[in-house]
Formats: structure tokens, sequence, C-alpha cells
């Protein structure tokens, strides 16, 4: 998948993946991407997916109501490592019959914990048995 196929190949995931990126690489990727129009919801202004992006960062997730397909939610959330960076992210997607909006916002908060607790498990940890002193 080319990176500009995965702003509208998976929209939550990589609306979360891109709000990774720095400010510059995510505006270059955006001018780079065809914001082509797959349904009535689907972001096609540049504009509005930076806007979108900053809100991911700021709220630590993402939505996708019907953007790619009619029918088809979804959210997702970022797994971060060392110093904030954004290495994948986890998602909840499933038939607008099966997820209306108000269960999908329900699992914000468990999604939310469920990416901090695998960026968590992702870290690096200090070995007990470690140390700085030569033999």
């Amino acid at each position: 998948v080319r990176h500009q196929d995965v702003l509208h190949a998976r929209p939550a995931i990589g609306k979360v993946l891109l709000s990774g990126l720095s400010a510059e690489d995510a505006r270059r990727l955006i001018r780079l991407s065809d914001l082509k129009k797959f349904t009535p919801n689907t972001i096609t202004s540049a504009r509005m997916l930076a806007r979108a992006t900053l809100e991911i960062r700021r709220k630590g997730v993402a939505m996708d109501d019907e953007e790619l397909h009619v029918g088809i939610r979804s959210i997702a959330a970022p797994i971060k490592v060392k110093m904030g960076k954004v290495i994948a992210g986890v998602s909840i997607a499933g038939p607008t019959v099966r997820l209306p909006m108000e269960k999908l916002k329900g699992s914000l908060d468990l999604l939310k914990a469920t990416a901090e607790s695998i960026s968590i498990d992702l870290k690096p940890k200090a070995s007990p048995n470690f140390t700085t002193k030569g033999k």
C-alpha cells in the first residue's frame, strides 16, 4: 500500500497514522494524496484533513463515519513508543447496523486504554540485572 492510499484505504487508522507524523510531513503527504470522494462523508479537502489531523492529535482518537464505504464505521487510537512516536494503531470497525454512533463513541475510552496499554508494553524497560559497572 502506498502512503497516499493509507489515508482513504483505512480512514480511521490512516488518520491516526497521519496524526503521528510531524506537521510538515503530514502536510506533504496530504498534498501528495488524491483525496478522492468515495462516499458523501469522505474528506476531500486538504484543509479539512489537516484540521482533522490536529483534532486527532488533541483527542488521541480518530473516527470514520462511512468515509470509505457507506454502512461502515471505525474508530482508531495510536500506539506510541519512545518520545510519543506513533508506530501503529488499534481500531474497531464494523457495519453501521451493528455499530451505531452511540455504541462506537461508548468504546472510545476502552480503545484509548487498549492503545495505551500496548504502547506501555512496547516501551523498553530497564533490566533489573543491568549495570554500568565493569567487572
